[in-house]
């Protein structure tokens, strides 16, 4: 499976060279996400919020390439449904958030 291959590869690369991954934005692992993403290997977020009724609810999204970051999916479909900001509590994503075309932050 895709999954499969890509663990092969990323621990492959960890084991030739582990020091460069010594940062998110290096090149190894900016490399293999684009590995993984020319894979369909989708990635996802959740974000931790308090609903109206003062409950905590997990609100998850799952993408893929040529799509909106996951962050940015869940976001607009809580805002849609009255979430206000100060009532989310955490976010979880697999991909570092950004508003720059392309989604290219970490390279600024």
């Amino acid at each position: 499976t895709a999954a499969t291959a890509f663990r092969e590869l990323n621990s492959e690369v960890r084991q030739l060279d582990d020091q460069a991954f010594a940062q998110r934005e290096s090149w190894w692992p900016r490399v293999l996400d684009d590995v993984r993403h020319t894979l369909n290997f989708p990635f996802s977020a959740a974000f931790e919020y308090i609903d109206a009724a003062g409950s905590k609810q997990v609100a998850t999204e799952a993408t893929g390439p040529g799509r909106a970051h996951p962050e940015e999916l869940v976001w607009a479909r809580l805002e849609g449904e009255g979430i206000a900001p100060h009532q989310v509590r955490r976010v979880y994503c697999e991909l570092e958030p950004c508003m720059l075309p392309g989604h290219y932050c970490a390279v600024w």
